[in-house]
C-alpha cells in the first residue's frame, strides 16, 4: 500500500468542489485491498490520528476536506466484483468504495439492467454516493 507524508501527494486531497478553506492532513494512503484500508486505519487509531475518508471530491459540503490527521484515499479501492448474470435469479453487484458511478452504469447497462441513482457528477465513486445519498 502507497502512503506519504509529503505534502504535494496529500495537497490534492485537501480540498473537494465545496471549496471548503482549511483542508490539512499529516499522512495519506491508497488501499488497494480492504485488508490494506483495515491496517491503515487500525495504525492511524493507535496514534489516535483522526481520519477523513477521501472520495472522488465531486461532493459539494465538504466532507472530504481532512481538518488534520490522515486520510484514507479510496481512488485504488475501484474494483468492480462480478455481477453475475439476471438469468440466474437476484442480481448483486459488489463493489468497492472508489468504484466510478460511471464504470458502475456501464456494468450494469451491459447486462440490460438500470442502476437508478443517477448522480449528476459522473465523475464520483460509489462510496460517496451510497454515504451521502446522493443521487441526482
Amino acid at each position: 500500500m502507497k502512503t506519504s507524508q509529503q505534502p504535494e501527494d496529500i495537497a490534492p486531497y485537501l480540498a473537494d468542489e465545496s471549496r471548503m478553506p482549511g483542508g490539512q492532513a499529516e499522512e495519506i494512503a491508497w488501499p488497494e485491498t480492504i485488508e490494506e484500508a483495515c491496517d491503515a486505519l487500525a495504525a492511524w487509531h493507535a496514534k489516535g490520528m483522526p481520519v477523513t475518508v477521501s472520495g472522488a471530491g465531486s461532493g459539494v459540503v465538504g466532507g472530504r476536506v481532512p481538518l488534520g490527521g490522515a486520510v484514507l484515499a479510496t481512488d485504488r479501492l475501484c474494483r468492480i466484483y462480478e455481477a453475475g448474470d439476471p438469468r440466474d435469479g437476484p442480481l448483486r453487484l459488489r463493489v468497492q468504495a472508489g468504484a466510478p458511478l460511471v464504470e458502475i452504469q456501464r456494468c450494469v447497462s451491459e447486462r440490460a439492467l438500470h442502476y437508478p441513482p443517477d448522480a449528476t457528477e459522473n465523475g464520483s465513486f460509489i462510496g460517496g454516493n451510497l454515504a451521502t445519498n446522493a443521487s441526482g
